[in-house]
């Protein structure tokens, strides 16, 4: 059985939601992002946009998934911050940022090469994958490593907890943590009932639930226009000469030609839309499985508020330093990739 169009719609509210709730929400950038007008329809949007015109290049019906390529669209997810908010150009918390070429390097290291790539789109993806699909084929394009800690029965629970952390050490006091964190998860946790209260035990495909055809080119059109909006109305002032946009420009074509090498390479694995349709399994279960994430997500960030509000600053620092690293590492890992003389299997 195929999917519905509000199947995919209802799908694609969730994609969204777990793309801010991991970048926006965690960060503490907005920690209220789903109940207030511009989260609702500026970050929302866009957020789910980039989530749906970059997920079906990568994510497709007929091709083996590489993690290198799904890494490298998250990068160029994480080269918004330059034509939108400006930020790979002027980080408003570091005026007199080092730049090379114009571009701020250790900003765009880290929201380029870590942050939005695996929480704003990595992330999102393979929980919805395994979550609301049951499905292993994302984590499966991991590394053999990765995949072992994956599979470890405490890597949720642990998961939870230091995003709690990072989450609360961030925020004025445990009230505002319990409420954040509560409020947001619970947002979620609410268009997950709905997925288990309508599907019930349908299951499907990723690749299918991801716009295809001229819905993709809809949310192309989409997406350029919230560019375009927040090019012209947020902070245009900050919107540099020609030289800091050709840096720029060259980072979506390294990004883009690097994904298209990986991908030319992936080995065919055809799946046909609706196979597993029929499979009966207790997806009305999925909103229990995420209850269980919020409710340690939530104890975790207001006890951090509590204790570990003085260590807030070195905790984001420690996240930065580590998660540059790691952007770095999983660079090099898509450069392999790309570059290998074999077909990535």
């Amino acid at each position: 059985m195929s999917a519905t169009n509000w199947q995919r719609w209802l799908f694609w509210l969730i994609l969204g939601a777990f793309s801010v709730f991991f970048a926006e929400v965690l960060a503490t950038s907005d920690p209220f992002v789903f109940f207030h007008f511009f989260g609702l329809l500026g970050v929302f949007p866009h957020y789910t946009l980039h989530v749906l015109v970059l997920a079906p290049l990568v994510v497709r019906l007929d091709r083996r998934v590489r993690f290198g390529a799904l890494f490298l669209a998250g990068t160029i997810f994480g080269l918004y911050e330059a034509y939108m908010t400006k930020v790979l150009w002027s980080p408003p918390w570091n005026p007199d940022a080092f730049r090379l070429g114009g571009v701020a390097v250790i900003t765009s290291a880290m929201l380029v090469l870590f942050w939005h790539p695996f929480f704003s789109f990595l992330v999102p993806l393979f929980v919805a994958d395994h979550l609301l699909l049951d499905s292993d084929r994302l984590s499966s394009s991991l590394p053999a490593l990765a995949r072992r800690l994956l599979r470890k029965p405490w890597f949720v629970t642990v998961a939870a907890v230091a995003a709690g952390i990072l989450h609360g050490s961030r925020l004025d006091g445990p009230v505002t943590a319990l409420t954040s964190a509560a409020s947001t998860s619970g947002m979620v946790l609410l268009l997950l009932f709905i997925w288990d209260t309508a599907i019930g035990t349908q299951q499907f495909e990723l690749a299918e639930l991801l716009p295809r055809g001229k819905t993709w080119w809809v949310c192309l059109f989409l997406l350029l226009g919230y560019y375009l909006a927040f090019g012209i109305t947020l902070n245009p002032e900050l919107l540099p000469g020609w030289g800091p946009q050709v840096v720029i420009w060259g980072l979506y074509l390294l990004f883009g030609g690097l994904m298209w090498l990986i991908l030319r390479k992936a080995p065919p694995e055809p799946i046909v839309p609706g196979d597993e349709g029929d499979v009966l399994w207790d997806g009305r279960k999925t909103a229990r499985r995420w209850l269980s994430f919020a409710l340690t997500f939530t104890a975790s960030s207001t006890i951090a508020a509590l204790l570990l509000a003085w260590a807030g600053e070195f905790i984001l620092a420690l996240v930065w330093f580590l998660g540059i690293l790691f952007g770095m590492f999983a660079l090099g890992y898509a450069f392999k990739q790309a570059f290998s003389r074999q077909r990535a299997v």
